[in-house]
């Protein structure tokens, strides 16, 4: 009897798991093109959860316990090592995801920073491409975060960041490539500055870490990122992306062990036990590095040249669509993102349309007085070569119709759309383009309260 009841109740959860899932936008039919990175392979995911159940309830935060963790974090340092062309010296801290990689990267910087003995704010140099996991890095650390201006084709200025440069920069922090273009940084040339003047550069290949190596493998002209540059002291790269493992997979890699332990945190003298946290979760399932060591088991480099070709082929072939229905394209990005603009329709008014139809691209509003136009905005999988035909009738259609909304439309009426922002009208994907209305102030709370809302039980 307990165990029919127990049966039913398992049943009764399920469906309304199942429920709550159907609500949701699909992450494997390839209409996605944010957030879900998928290589087409079920059974790479299968794999995936199945190693993440084997070691789901054995926590990391006791590694003297669980040696397993010691074991999955060193040999998914050792593969990246040699894909980033990191010395034998650099070691790797596995992270719940880039948030956290930029965590202590910036960490390791400020601690970095004190031992110089230098006073002050320790203050971070970055792009205004870098992603929003830096600036809340900033906050978090009590550091202070400086933005520079990029051009046209989505790059920071070289000349502004240098110029920046004071006796209180602890940390300039480079994409490659920056979500936003797809555009890779000029490295090189800002470490190199930085190198002699003994400030730390973080790359921050969360998107590219797992792509850019493999692309150049196959022939593909990749502008230098790595640990090749001898002034990048840290790199975070993101394996629940195009490494395609579970979400919650990330690693910072540090070029030596003592820049890396500025990112630790030990606490010898608790009455309870030794606190040795090299990330900031101190309870983390092993789970999330079971799956990811299991993963780039399975996939292997050749593996990942395999799907580092199929992303450039569907990149090509997303391009060659957009660009017969009058887009063009809006930075020289590298092939896992796609940008593009079009001169005579409205990028608001098409993304809608498709939305409409079950795709989700993400519209970017124009960069600093048009310097970069509004533009659409797709990160290219794998499994988005099965997809092209679909996308290229649905796009020819969603350019033809009115959706009702377009950016002159916001611009003319914006207290209009901030209004039905407040109230919970607008669609999310329109809130980039309005936001930019509101003073930044309020703006901030005004995201806070709403999403305090959506959150209330």
């Amino acid at each position: 009897m307990a165990i029919d009841k127990f049966s039913d109740r398992r049943n009764q959860i399920f469906q309304n798991l199942q429920a709550i899932d159907a609500a949701d936008t699909a992450t494997n039919t390839g209409r996605l093109f944010a957030y879900a990175y998928d290589a087409g392979d079920s059974h790479i995911k299968e794999l995936a959860l199945d190693a993440y159940r084997m070691f789901a309830d054995k926590n990391a935060l006791d590694f003297t316990v669980f040696r397993s963790a010691v074991f999955f974090e060193k040999e998914i340092s050792r593969r990246l090592k040699q894909w980033i062309n990191a010395p034998e010296s650099a070691t790797g801290v596995f992270t719940a995801g880039g948030t956290e990689s930029a965590m202590i990267a910036a960490l390791s910087a400020r601690e970095h920073f004190k031992k110089q003995g230098k006073a002050g704010t320790p203050e971070i140099l970055a792009p205004d491409t870098i992603h929003p996991s830096m600036s809340k890095a900033a906050f978090y650390l009590g550091m202070h975060i400086r933005k520079i201006p990029v051009d046209s084709e989505g790059r920071v200025h070289v000349h502004q960041i240098l110029q920046s440069i004071t006796e209180s920069t602890a940390l300039i922090a480079l994409s490659a490539p920056n979500w936003t273009y797809g555009t890779i940084d000029p490295i090189f040339e800002i470490a190199d500055v930085a190198a002699m003047k003994d400030i730390p550069v973080h790359i921050d290949a969360c998107m590219g870490g797992m792509v850019l190596p493999f692309l150049s493998m196959i022939g593909h002209a990749i502008p230098a990122f790595d640990f090749q540059i001898p002034g990048v002291q840290s790199i975070s790269v993101d394996f629940h992306k195009f490494g395609y493992a579970p979400k919650g997979a990330s690693m910072v890699l540090f070029r030596t062990p003592e820049y890396a332990a500025g990112c630790m945190y030990v606490d010898a003298h608790s009455p309870g036990y030794v606190l040795v946290n090299r990330a900031v979760l101190s309870t983390r399932s092993v789970g999330h590095m079971a799956a990811t060591y299991a993963v780039l088991e399975f996939v292997t480099e050749d593996g990942f040249k395999y799907y580092a070709k199929n992303i450039s082929e569907a990149n090509s072939l997303f391009k060659k669509t957009l660009e017969k229905l009058g887009f063009r394209i809006t930075t020289p990005s590298v092939p896992i993102v796609l940008t593009a603009y079009h001169p005579n329709a409205d990028v608001a008014n098409f993304a809608l349309n498709m939305k409409k139809r079950g795709w989700i691209l993400h519209v970017l509003k124009s960069y600093s007085k048009d310097i970069i136009p509004p533009s659409i905005h797709l990160t290219i999988n794998p499994i988005h070569t099965r997809v092209i035909d679909d996308f290229s009738r649905d796009a020819m259609q969603a350019l033809k119709e009115d959706s009702g909304i377009n950016i002159s439309e916001i611009q003319k009426n914006s207290q209009l759309y901030i209004q039905k922002l407040i109230s919970g009208e607008l669609d999310a994907m329109l809130i980039p383009l309005v936001i930019d209305y509101v003073p930044a102030k309020m703006a901030t709370e005004l995201i806070k309260q709403k999403v305090s809302d959506w959150f209330k039980s």
